[in-house]
């Protein structure tokens, strides 16, 4: 790159200095007169300046133009005479002015192309906030930058996270400019990679053949660790731009932390509210059958001598449907519990949806043998990444709740779509519908209550919540909402996305 500008100056200089010795030359002959030869000389040394990098040219220039003026154009020609009468101040006005055109232009220019640096330095800045502001995470931000600075420094970039962790990464493109290796391990980079981190202090490194820069990526909060720029070539035309960048990802990074740190405060308040609503719909759900179940076995007990055997069937069928309430309780509470741990992963795997859907309306048909189901399913072969039994498990609960609360013998309506990236299931009763002041908090845990007398032993509050805890570690949603005839409940899964879920 040096190479090619100093050919370039060399080149400009000759032909301007040529340019205005023709010129020159040409106005001797045809006029007779070498007065305003030295203009010509003065406009060629200006555009040197213009031109040209640096100050040495415009000066060899005008100190050439003088020689030249003396030697062609003044008598006797073709000789260096700076001593006859008058001539030495004339030379010394025409290289002062010179000097002065040469200092002022070339002065000019590095403005220009100072501001114009500047300009380019706040385009590759704002550049590269965009990239960090299109970060999705933490990770996105360090792959992006270390990108984005192995481009613009055309070397080999590293980082290397506080405590000098084992999991250091580089760019995962194909641009590794340098082709070199470093090692994090080596004794002296190490120490720089620990100074550079300590001191938040920008420094570089000439070791056998190779120039390092150690980047601290650091905030008044965390110490987020070090980037090192590594190649045969050095980085100091970039320097001052990498200084500039540098905070910009420490800034970034602080405040995706913050956000995060948020988020994890939002989920923990809702986790505990969840867990305080559950304990009610507990409470709730497994005293009310409890209480059925002792109160018709005393009643049997007391009285079964009295009892016909009429009554006595309808005793231990109420302790039966008490018993298979409580059953189907116990494996709701079995499957929150999975979910719920700290230390809980929910394996999501392809899953034909066919399969799930089918797999769950068995087990609900033989719970509820005569109630009826119309499935809508799309013709074409669906994987969805899923925890298969714990879909199945909210399907199984929202048709239950749909029997159990609809009032009403029409079939429910059990419906799979597909939705640009995600996939819908609805479950669409023909009964009474949800009162509106309990749309909003239908998942919370409460228990559901009708008018109905004798719908006291059916809140599904705890099997809903199940729902929601379950979709929501799918990464997905699910609602609910009336129509004009009924009620419908609705759950999406994202289509993609098979890794696992942790339940943070």
């Amino acid at each position: 790159m040096k190479n090619k500008c100093l050919e370039s100056d060399i080149l400009r200089f000759l032909i301007l200095l040529g340019s205005a010795t023709i010129a020159s030359s040409l106005l001797f002959i045809t006029a007779g007169n070498s007065s305003n030869c030295a203009i010509f000389y003065m406009l060629a040394i200006f555009l040197i300046s213009r031109y040209t990098t640096g100050y040495i040219w415009g000066i060899l220039g005008s100190v050439i133009g003088v020689i030249a003026v003396n030697y062609f154009f003044t008598y006797p020609y073709m000789e260096i005479d700076f001593l006859r009468d008058g001539y030495p101040i004339t030379f010394s006005g025409m290289l002062t002015v010179s000097l002065i055109t040469t200092t002022t232009a070339t002065h000019l220019n590095t403005q220009k192309q100072d501001a114009l640096n500047r300009e380019q330095m706040l385009e590759k800045i704002n550049h590269f906030n965009n990239h960090l502001l299109s970060a999705k995470n933490k990770e996105e931000m360090l792959n992006l930058s270390i990108s984005f600075l192995s481009e613009l420094n055309h070397a080999d970039v590293l980082f290397v996270p506080n405590e000098y962790q084992n999991d250091s990464f580089s760019n995962d493109t194909d641009n590794h400019f340098s082709e070199v290796y470093t090692d994090v391990n080596d004794p002296v980079i190490k120490e720089y990679i620990k100074t550079t981190l300590d001191k938040n202090e920008l420094m570089t490194l000439e070791r056998e053949e190779i120039y390092y820069t150690f980047l601290p990526i650091s905030s008044s909060v965390h110490k987020w660790g070090t980037l090192v720029l590594y190649s045969k070539q050095p980085q100091t035309n970039q320097m001052e731009l990498n200084r500039l960048m540098i905070p910009q990802l420490s800034l970034s990074l602080e405040h995706y932390s913050l956000i995060e740190h948020h988020q994890t405060l939002l989920m923990d308040s809702e986790k505990e509210k969840m867990r305080s609503n559950l304990l009610r719909a507990i409470s709730h759900d497994l005293r009310t059958p409890l209480t059925g179940i002792i109160g018709s076995s005393s009643t049997y007990l007391e009285a079964k001598e009295y009892l016909d055997e009429t009554n006595k069937d309808k005793l231990i069928h109420g302790i039966l449907e008490d018993a298979n309430w409580l059953l189907n309780m116990v494996e709701n509470l079995l499957t929150i519990t999975k979910i719920s741990q700290e230390t809980a992963l929910v394996k999501k795997v392809p899953e034909p949806i066919e399969e799930v859907v089918s797999e769950a309306l068995m087990r609900f048909q033989k719970r509820y043998p005569k109630s009826k189901v119309i499935v809508k399913i799309p013709d074409e072969f669906l994987m969805v990444p899923m925890d298969a039994t714990l879909i199945e498990q909210v399907i199984i609960n929202l048709l239950e709740n749909a029997v159990k609360h609809s009032n009403t013998i029409k079939p429910t309506e059990f419906t799979v779509e597909t939705k640009q990236s995600e996939v819908s299931f609805s479950i669409k009763d023909y009964g009474q519908g949800i009162p509106e002041n309990r749309l909003a908090s239908i998942f919370d845990g409460s228990p559901i209550s009708t008018n109905d007398k004798n719908d006291r032993k059916k809140g599904m509050g705890i099997g809903l919540t199940i729902c929601k805890t379950i979709i929501l570690a799918h990464q997905g949603r699910i609602l609910a909402s009336n129509h004009p005839t009924g009620a419908i409940f609705s759950f999406y899964l994202p289509i993609e996305g098979g890794d696992s879920y942790e339940n943070k």
